[in-house]
């Protein structure tokens, strides 16, 4: 397993899957990530496989579903089979609460509200569902 800023997308062609995962920034996937997807070679019997996490569930799906959305695109564009994505409840980073709350509009009771349905994120169940998805992943090889 490499770190995204350590790994050379050009070399994924080399392995017949490459997972690549991604916090979701902003409704979509980090910077570093896409620039990763960007650089991976066109087509080959390589396998994509994603895996996210986000706070989003507390909030509205569709903002992370742009990030979902980029693993397909990419597939499509690079002629790349992507497997599928796994999405993950996270915790949202404190740093970023009084952001959040802002741009939602929200009453700092919601805010806290939301904010439960989070912090237990990622629990065991949420670990044991990405364990599966990897398995299947592989078990597709």
């Amino acid at each position: 397993m490499e770190s995204i800023s350590e790994a050379n997308p050009a070399k994924a062609g080399e392995y017949d899957v490459v997972f690549v995962g991604s916090p979701i920034h902003a409704g979509g996937l980090s910077a570093q990530a896409g620039e990763y997807l960007q650089g991976l070679p066109d087509g080959g019997k390589m396998k994509l496989a994603g895996f996210i996490t986000h706070s989003s569930s507390a909030f509205r799906p569709e903002s992370f579903e742009k990030g979902l959305k980029t693993f397909d695109e990419v597939s499509k564009q690079k002629k790349i089979d992507c497997v599928g994505v796994f999405d993950c409840q996270g915790k949202l980073a404190p740093e970023l609460h009084d952001f959040v709350k802002q741009n939602l509009g929200v009453s700092d009771e919601e805010f806290a509200q939301m904010m439960a349905e989070t912090d237990p994120h990622p629990d065991d169940t949420d670990l044991k569902a990405a364990e599966e998805f990897a398995a299947s992943v592989l078990a597709g090889l």
